[in-house]
């Protein structure tokens, strides 16, 4: 992924738009309640999808999103840090890689909903997101 004018040019180009595809771990439920459940329902197809796509990047939103794709990639951060991994407000913004069942990058980010500004104004949000950018920019 490249961007020699900088993500906000991106963003406002328009081609953002038509790169980026939304997915979701929930809309893999099958029958059956729990957490046992919801996990045996999305695991193989959250596989099969990042296959199918194989995405440049994926970018992980909020406490669902990311462990459901670190059970399933083994995630590795790119550049060392002291965040834990089971915390999204710890790792947000820590560029990952993985090899399986793609090679690709994975940023998680907590949810944006009004939730996390207590932990995240929205300047920081950014800034983390930024700063992640720019380490893809340089792999």
């Amino acid at each position: 992924m490249s961007l020699p004018n900088g993500w906000h040019q991106y963003v406002d180009s328009g081609q953002f738009y038509r790169d980026f595809y939304l997915g979701d771990v929930v809309k893999y439920r099958v029958d059956g309640f729990g957490v046992a459940a919801e996990r045996a329902s999305y695991q193989h197809l959250l596989k099969q999808e990042l296959r199918a796509l194989d995405p440049e990047l994926v970018i992980t939103f909020g406490g669902n999103a990311w462990p459901a794709l670190r059970r399933s990639t083994a995630p590795e951060p790119v550049m060392e840090t002291d965040a834990d991994p089971e915390s999204i407000m710890a790792i947000h913004g820590t560029l990952h890689q993985i090899s399986e069942p793609i090679d690709t990058h994975v940023l998680p980010l907590a949810h944006m909903s009004g939730q996390v500004w207590w932990r995240f104004p929205p300047d920081e949000y950014i800034s983390r997101l930024s700063k992640a950018l720019e380490v893809l920019e340089r792999q």
